[in-house]
C-alpha cells in the first residue's frame, strides 16, 4: 500500500475551521458527547502568546528537525506555512496520537498527550486568523524526561541495523543481553533510538521460560539478517516489560512496585520501523532500571480471547471476552493490544451492572500503541468481572481471522499492570 507524505495528507483531510459571528471571534465544538456548551476564541491569537506554548509541549517530541515526524513545528517559521494542516489535524483529532479517550468519562493517564477543547480550538483559530506571530518569543521544545538511574543499557551487538524500503513498515526483534545476573524487579526505562527519523515505537519482552529463549535464538538463526521479523509480538512465549512510541520520555512504574525479571535471561527488543520518510542505519538502545527488592511485586495480567474467530466480509465485527476477579487488586495501567483490522477496544471492570472503564480507545491504530499508566491506581474487588470489548472491520478478509501474531491474525488483548490492594 502507498502512502501519501503525512504534510499532504494533513492538508487533504484538513477540516476547515468555523469562523464565529466577527473576526475577532472563534467558535469550536466539542466532539465528547459529555461536553455541555462551546468554546469561542475571542481577539487575536498568535504564536508568541498563545499558541508556541502549546506546540513545543505536546508537539515537539516528534516534530523536530530529525525526528520521526515528516516535518518540524520547533519555531514560528517552522509552524506557520502548515498552520491549515495542523488546525485539521487537531480538529480530527488525528495529532497529537494519543489513543486513548480524553473525553473524561474514562481514567486520567500519565504523560496524556492530549489536547483540551481550548487548546484545540486556539490552535484553530490561529489558522483562521492567518497564523499571526505576535512579536518574538523565546520557546523551547519540551525536553523528555530523562532516567534519574541507569543499571543496564540493552541493545542488540554489533552493525547497526538498516531497515528495507521496501515497504513502509518494518517490524524486528532483536536478542539482548539480560539486564541482571540475578533475579530483580524491571521499574524503569528509557528508549533513546539511534535513528529518530525510522524507530515509530519501541517494545522489550521478557521470554517466559528458557525454552522461549531457544525459540527465539532460532527464529534469529533462520534469518540472514541481523535480528529476526516478526509482527504483533516477539514470535515467542514472553510477556512485554517496555511499550515506548515517539514523544515519550523516560517511563517510571508506579513508586515501589517493579516487575519480575529472571536473572541472566536476555530479553528481545522488538523495533517497528517506519520508512515512509526514507531509512538509514540504526542502533536503538534502552537504558533499565532493575531493583532487587521491591515493596510490591507488580504482574501483566493477560487478558485475551485465544478462540478468537472473526467473520470475513463484515464491516464491525465485535468480540467481546470476560475473566472473573478473584480476590482484590489494584489495577495501575493498561496495554491494549489488537492488530490491523482492529477499530476500538474498551476494557471495563465491575460487578453486575456497576462497571468502571479501565481504558477506551474509539479509534484503534496499531501504529500508536503503550502502556498507559493511571495517575491514580484503581482497586477492583473480589467477585468483579474484567470485561474486554474489541470491535474489528473484516471487509477485506474473504476467510475467517483467528488469534495468532501474524499479519493475517488478530488479537483481542489487554496486559494489567496489577498488584494486590
Amino acid at each position: 500500500m502507498k502512502y501519501l507524505p503525512l504534510a499532504l495528507l494533513l492538508l487533504a483531510c484538513a477540516e476547515k475551521p468555523r469562523p464565529g459571528a466577527d473576526a475577532s471571534e472563534f467558535v469550536y465544538e466539542p466532539t465528547c458527547d459529555n461536553a455541555e456548551e462551546s468554546v469561542v476564541i475571542e481577539g487575536e491569537v498568535t504564536w508568541a502568546a498563545d499558541v508556541g506554548a502549546i506546540v513545543m509541549e505536546k508537539c515537539t517530541g516528534c516534530h523536530v528537525e530529525g525526528g520521526i515526524a515528516p516535518f518540524a513545528l520547533d519555531s514560528y517559521a517552522a509552524a506557520s506555512p502548515m498552520a491549515s494542516a495542523m488546525a485539521g489535524a487537531v480538529l480530527a483529532k488525528r495529532m497529537p496520537p494519543w489513543p486513548p479517550s480524553s473525553c473524561g468519562d474514562c481514567q486520567s493517564f500519565e504523560h496524556d498527550r492530549s489536547l483540551t477543547d481550548e487548546q484545540i480550538a486556539t490552535i484553530a483559530a490561529w489558522a483562521d486568523q492567518g497564523a499571526p506571530e505576535g512579536g518574538s518569543a523565546e520557546l523551547e521544545p519540551r525536553q523528555l524526561a530523562a532516567l534519574e538511574r541507569e543499571d543496564a543499557i540493552v541493545s542488540w551487538e554489533g552493525a547497526d541495523y538498516t531497515p528495507s524500503d521496501a515497504g513502509s513498515d518494518s517490524y524486528r526483534c532483536f536478542l539482548v543481553d539480560a539486564p541482571s545476573a540475578t533475579d530483580a524487579y524491571f521499574t524503569a526505562y528509557e528508549v533513546r533510538p539511534g535513528n529518530p527519523q525510522v524507530v515509530h515505537h519501541v517494545l522489550i519482552y521478557h521470554p517466559n521460560t528458557e525454552a522461549a529463549v531457544a525459540d527465539a535464538e532460532d527464529l534469529d538463526a533462520l534469518d540472514d539478517e541481523l535480528g529476526y521479523e516478526c509482527f504483533g509480538g516477539a514470535g515467542v512465549s514472553s510477556e512485554p516489560l517496555v511499550a515506548w512510541a515517539p514523544g515519550g520520555g523516560a517511563t517510571v512504574y508506579p513508586e515501589g512496585t517493579g516487575l519480575p525479571i529472571a536473572g541472566g535471561r536476555p530479553l528481545i527488543l522488538q523495533v517497528h520501523y517506519n520508512t515512509g520518510n526514507g531509512t538509514g542505519p540504526d542502533h536503538t538502545e534502552v537504558a533499565i532500571t532493575v531493583e532487587d527488592d521491591v515493596e510490591t511485586p507488580a504482574v501483566l495480567a493477560r487478558i485475551n480471547n485465544t478462540e478468537l474467530e472473526l467473520p470475513p466480509g463484515q464491516e464491525a465485527v465485535t468480540d467481546s471476552y470476560e475473566v472473573p476477579i478473584n480476590q482484590d487488586i489494584k489495577v495501575w495501567g493498561v496495554l491494549p493490544h489488537m492488530h490491523e483490522l482492529g477499530q476500538s477496544i474498551q476494557l471495563t471492570a465491575g460487578a453486575g451492572s456497576d462497571e468502571t472503564c479501565m481504558i477506551d480507545i474509539p479509534d484503534w491504530n496499531f501504529h500508536w500503541q503503550g502502556m498507559y499508566l493511571y495517575t491514580e491506581p484503581v482497586t477492583v474487588t473480589s467477585g468483579s468481572t474484567a470485561r474486554i470489548t474489541c470491535v474489528f472491520d473484516t471487509t477485506d478478509r474473504t476467510e475467517t481471522t483467528v488469534f495468532g501474531e501474524n499479519t493475517s491474525d488478530e488479537m483481542c488483548l489487554a496486559f494489567v499492570y496489577v498488584t494486590g490492594a
